[in-house]
């Protein structure tokens, strides 16, 4: 009976500490070489045995996520932006009517950021890491 008592303690350390799978939060910042932030788009991190994304905000920051959860597990990444041509589809606020959709959009910066073999940017995740980027236009 006297473990009952013990049981929020618990919880509420979990809660704060994690459920202990290893994972590190890693944010950052998506700007050009002037300082202006890239205000859209996914920033991918990937190896051999996972991929992770965050969606960059308007002021630039992202947070990686890996499926369902915040934070990737420790390890070497290669590193890519992505999400950038397609369409933007803006959902109406009133319901049953149609969305609005903004047609593709040239990419505000250099392709060679598409693809993780191309990008030149990597990362060495061993704890909670700030990575931030910096991108150029298109050449």
């Amino acid at each position: 009976m006297k473990n009952i008592y013990r049981l929020p303690f618990f919880v509420l350390w979990l809660a704060v500490v994690g459920c202990g799978d290893g994972r590190v939060a890693v944010t950052g910042t998506v700007q050009f070489g002037d300082g202006t932030p890239l205000d859209r788009g996914i920033v991918f991190f990937e190896n051999k045995a996972l991929m992770a994304s965050g969606k960059i905000q308007k002021d630039g920051t992202y947070l990686l996520i890996a499926g369902e959860e915040k934070g990737i597990l420790p390890g070497d990444y290669q590193v890519s932006i992505g999400g950038l041509t397609g369409p933007t589809i803006i959902p109406s606020s009133e319901p049953g009517s149609m969305p609005t959709v903004i047609p593709p959009q040239p990419s505000p910066i250099d392709k060679k950021f598409f693809s993780p073999s191309t990008s030149g940017l990597t990362c060495k995740v061993k704890k909670s890491t700030i990575y931030d980027i910096t991108v150029e236009p298109p050449h």
